[in-house]
């Protein structure tokens, strides 16, 4: 899945700064994102999955070190008991550092409240952000 990162690089003669573009290859470890599965077209009788339980990921130690801060985008599957499956990752401000890992690793240690659809728990699936900030 390619990753598009924008970036800034030198100066351009007007004294601006001139807009770049990088693109990123995920490889598989990351998960498979394919195409979400369709929504349902009617949203009465539905309940989406609340979090109950969220634990902070780890901070990379050379990010720390460095004092770079990032965040990850991830599509995740809320299961019917509650658990986070199918995670893949959509995005990462600073990829290769260590944060993609880092917010895989936390994700699946969080706990929700499933979907339900007519009272009956059901998969949902949703998009998670993790964001990694120095104190």
């Amino acid at each position: 899945v390619p990753i598009t990162v924008s970036f800034l690089t030198g100066a351009t003669g007007t004294g601006g700064l001139r807009k770049g573009l990088l693109v990123f290859q995920y490889p598989q470890q990351f998960g498979n994102c394919g195409e979400p599965p369709a929504s349902e077209v009617h949203a009465a009788n539905r309940t989406l999955p609340v979090r109950i339980k969220n634990e902070a990921p780890t901070y990379p130690e050379l990010a720390r070190q460095a004092r770079i801060e990032a965040a990850v985008m991830l599509d995740v599957l809320i299961t019917v008991d509650g658990t986070v499956s199918d995670i893949c990752v959509q995005n990462a401000t600073r990829p290769g550092l260590g944060f993609e890992e880092a917010a895989i690793e936390a994700v699946r240690r969080w706990r929700y409240t499933p979907a339900t659809r007519n009272g009956v728990p059901v998969d949902e699936p949703t998009t998670v952000i993790v964001e990694f900030n120095l104190q």
